[in-house]
């Protein structure tokens, strides 16, 4: 994930806060509307995920692509594919 570019966000144990601050940043700071959220299917994840969508949302922002995927995934190649779509 490192090597994917300068606005990618990886999140580790954390609450609905995070996501809701990453959102806040997204809309605000990057002045973006459209986002693609790739979530891990772990509780943690999901979490911030959906506390992120619902708070951009409320933002007036898009949420173009929600995606899950097995924590043990290691081949991301399509979904970044989807995501650059």
């Amino acid at each position: 994930l490192q090597e994917l570019g300068t606005y990618t966000f990886s999140v580790g144990f954390s609450t609905e806060a995070a996501g809701e601050d990453m959102a806040m940043f997204a809309k605000n700071n990057l002045s973006t509307g459209n986002v693609a959220v790739i979530s891990a299917q772990d509780e943690w994840s999901l979490v911030i995920s959906e506390a992120f969508k619902h708070q951009f949302k409320t933002l007036g922002g898009h949420v173009s692509l929600d995606e899950v995927v097995n924590i043990n995934e290691t081949d991301f190649k399509s979904l970044i594919g989807k995501a650059k779509k």
